[in-house]
């Protein structure tokens, strides 16, 4: 006859009088929380390999039309006509492609001038304007 186990319950596990029981229960929750880790880890490593792929692959994209198409960077200098400030001056050569917006070009003409954005030109007097170009001078 069979001797009739006894149960305890301690620290959530189920210990039964058979320890062998015991012992193969404790084993599974073992192999499954191994599991279950293997899995968060698959798919862990799984995501940033997936980010790593596209975020090199739009890294090393470019838009080959551009790669030959260097564009230099010169100067002109425009006499000033009655009645010109440097932002007429800036609305009308500013180039939209270098820069976001008049105030930033009239901030470089400024600069390069070094002069103020709002100061008041005089007519003949002449002014370096920046200009770009994809033919080397």
């Amino acid at each position: 006859m069979r001797k009739a186990e006894t149960v305890n319950i301690r620290n959530n596990n189920v210990i039964y009088g058979d320890n062998r029981y015991k012992r193969a229960v404790l084993a599974k929750r073992r192999r499954e929380r191994l599991i279950r880790r293997r899995a968060i880890t698959f798919g862990v490593m799984a995501s940033v390999i997936i980010f790593m792929a596209i975020l090199l692959t739009f890294s090393f994209s470019s838009d080959a039309s551009n790669m030959n198409n260097e564009e230099y960077r010169y100067y002109t200098s425009v006499s000033v006509g009655v009645g010109d400030s440097v932002w007429t001056l800036a609305e009308k050569y500013m180039d939209d492609l270098h820069y976001r917006n008049t105030k930033e070009f009239v901030s470089d003409i400024a600069r390069i001038n070094r002069i103020s954005p709002d100061t008041k030109l005089k007519a003949g007097s002449n002014l370096i304007i920046p200009y770009y170009s994809e033919h080397l001078k």
